[in-house]
């Protein structure tokens, strides 16, 4: 066994695990952004983050059910009538 691998292993995953953690947090929080001042800004800035993690998870063989990306329909906006 390579010693000095099981230690840089292990600290890698502590910052991994306070990124996820950090990410949780942001996430509960709505990223920070209220329903007044959210834009489509912020929903690219979402998209990107969640290609980002869709990249991890899929090189880290984590396998996503169809059910949690939904589709596009999931996300249309009724409009209100006057």
């Amino acid at each position: 066994m390579n010693d000095q691998a099981v230690v840089a292993f292990i600290e890698r995953k502590a910052e991994i695990d306070r990124m996820l953690d950090a990410l949780t947090e942001l996430s509960t929080s709505h990223f920070n952004v209220s329903p007044d001042e959210l834009n489509w800004g912020h929903v690219g800035s979402l998209g990107l983050m969640s290609s980002k993690l869709a990249e991890i998870c899929e090189f880290s063989s984590v396998k996503i059910p169809a059910h949690v990306w939904g589709s596009p329909a999931d996300y249309a906006i009724e409009e209100v009538a006057a």
